[in-house]
């Protein structure tokens, strides 16, 4: 078994040598009838450009999502003991937040400096819900338990 193996590997390395001498055999032969070959053209530049532009639109599109990505709330709460009611942008850098920890909310201040405590509210605002939520957020819990037994 191991001499068929060598003896293919043999051949398959003097492939390009073979077929190069009968293409220069046939060259010289159609040369000498006066015969012009006529080889494929290539367009470089259109294969390049081609090239390029895919690479593009890839990177166009990695730009796109994580600009996205960027935008969209994320909302990380898994039904724990705190939860980011609501955020202000004050500035590009700066926020309030509006955060409930157990039966209290907090106000606080994000910035360059860090995080500081604004005030605890005496009485709780009311959390708004999002419009329209509620049948989708219905639907998903009724699909999550079979998802995570996993009969979806």
């Amino acid at each position: 078994m191991f001499s068929t193996i060598a003896l293919a590997f043999s051949v398959c390395r003097r492939v390009p040598f073979i077929l190069a001498l009968l293409l220069a055999t046939l060259s010289h032969a159609a040369l000498a009838e006066g015969g012009v070959i006529a080889l494929p053209s290539t367009n470089h530049s259109a294969a390049l450009s081609k090239i390029v532009l895919g690479l593009l639109l890839v990177l166009l599109l990695i730009a796109a999502l994580s600009w996205l990505l960027k935008r969209l709330p994320v909302n990380k709460s898994g039904g724990g003991h705190i939860r980011l009611i609501e955020s202000y942008p004050l500035s590009t850098r700066e926020r309030l937040l509006l955060v409930a920890v157990g039966r209290e909310q907090i106000l606080l201040a994000v910035g360059n400096s860090g995080i500081k405590r604004l005030h605890v509210l005496s009485e709780p605002l009311a959390e708004k819900q999002p419009a329209g939520g509620t049948a989708f957020s219905a639907q998903l819990a009724q699909f999550l338990p079979s998802l995570q037994r996993g009969r979806v």
